[in-house]
């Protein structure tokens, strides 16, 4: 394989695994942040069965 075309080849895989492991970090970044405030939720429901209106 021709070094140039070699070069362009890796140049192209490092940007799609790049992309790639953006997409994954959102997604995790999503669930985490869904998961946070659906317990926020819940603590917020128990303190105010508790506490008086």
């Amino acid at each position: 394989m021709n070094p140039e075309l070699h070069y362009q080849v890796m140049n192209n895989r490092t940007a799609e695994l790049q992309r790639k492991a953006g997409e994954h970090r959102l997604v995790r970044e999503a669930k985490a942040a869904s998961e946070r405030r659906s317990g926020g939720e819940r603590r917020r429901s128990i303190f105010g069965r508790i506490l008086p209106a």
